[in-house]
């Protein structure tokens, strides 16, 4: 394999990141932290109950005016900004809904098992008695912790 080769296939696997957003607080960057929250996605797309992950700006903002308790998960790199700029007054104004931002939405995306970004996720709370309680519940420890910090 000569040196060109080897130099077009390290550029295209590198990831263009776009610069985070002027509002983008409260901002997990933790690696054990954000880990915690691609998890409970992860396994509340896996698994078969009913509306307890809401994928999409449409569809997180539908389920927040319904007031789905729950945490939302916001991409820090969403562009173009005014897309998600209403989110975090929102969330504010609506009881049992808190959220956090995350730096990449391309990592946000593999969180929920899709090749397409993502830029707002929300986890409802799924019911007591279900497996994804317990992950549930230590995201949401990360979600409420980086609340207080901000």
């Amino acid at each position: 394999m000569s040196d060109n080769e080897m130099e077009t296939t390290t550029t295209s696997e590198q990831q263009i990141r776009l610069p985070l957003l002027p509002f983008a607080q409260p901002l997990v960057t933790s690696e054990k932290d954000v880990s915690k929250l691609f998890k409970v996605i992860s396994k509340a797309v896996q698994s078969k109950e009913k509306n307890v992950l809401h994928r999409g700006i449409k569809n997180v903002n539908r389920a927040i005016r319904k007031k789905t308790k729950g945490f939302v998960v916001l991409a820090g790199d969403s562009y173009p900004m005014d897309i998600i700029s209403h989110f975090p007054e929102l969330i504010k104004a609506t009881e049992g809904v808190e959220f956090v931002f995350v730096e990449s939405k391309v990592e946000l995306g593999k969180a929920t098992l899709t090749k397409r970004p993502a830029c707002a996720i929300m986890v409802a709370e799924p019911p007591k008695e279900s497996k994804l309680h317990k992950y549930y519940k230590k995201a949401n420890k990360v979600v409420s912790s980086a609340q207080q910090q901000e």
